[in-house]
């Protein structure tokens, strides 16, 4: 997945900015360690600059790695400021209620198989990919119902009337 480069390049130079600053360092000594941390060697150090000027999207697998080393999740607020336009369609109550019901068996199930592989012989390394997907869907779950709150919220909140004078 690439993320769009404006936003993300003018985030991530905000952060080496930031960073620079705090532990006292050049931005090329930074934008060294940094390449090194994400794989970047030799001439390849050049692509922190196309990330940052937008040339070219930042990769999101850098992402996570990227906010530990900063220490903050400017870059994932970033990311999430691209995707503000996103819709989240609300049900009306008998389809929620429906929805929420199948999602809770579903996720009970992840549960139940989660269980089980400790039951056993407890969790063995294959095994882990597989709760890993299982546990991640049930965040999912939780996240989406979470935005379906979130924008029935909104649209119940009364918007404030422009002050004319």
């Amino acid at each position: 997945m690439q993320l769009p480069p404006a936003a993300i390049g003018r985030a991530f130079t905000a952060e080496l900015k930031r960073i620079a600053v705090i532990e006292d360092k050049t931005m090329e000594e930074l934008c060294e360690e940094v390449g090194r941390l994400v794989g970047l060697e030799g001439k390849q150090q050049r692509q922190l600059y196309n990330w940052r000027s937008g040339k070219w999207p930042l990769p999101s697998n850098v992402i996570p790695i990227l906010c530990r080393r900063f220490k903050s999740l400017a870059l994932l607020h970033a990311l999430e400021d691209e995707c503000s336009d996103v819709v989240v369609d609300v049900p009306d109550c008998f389809d929620l209620t429906r929805e929420v019901s199948r999602t809770v068996r579903k996720d009970l199930e992840a549960y139940e198989h989660y269980l089980k592989a400790f039951e056993g012989d407890g969790i063995q390394h294959h095994e882990l990919r597989e709760l890993r997907e299982l546990m991640e869907d049930v965040v999912r779950n939780a996240h989406r119902f979470l935005e379906i709150a979130a924008t029935d919220c909104e649209r119940r909140t009364p918007k404030a009337m422009p002050v004319t004078a």
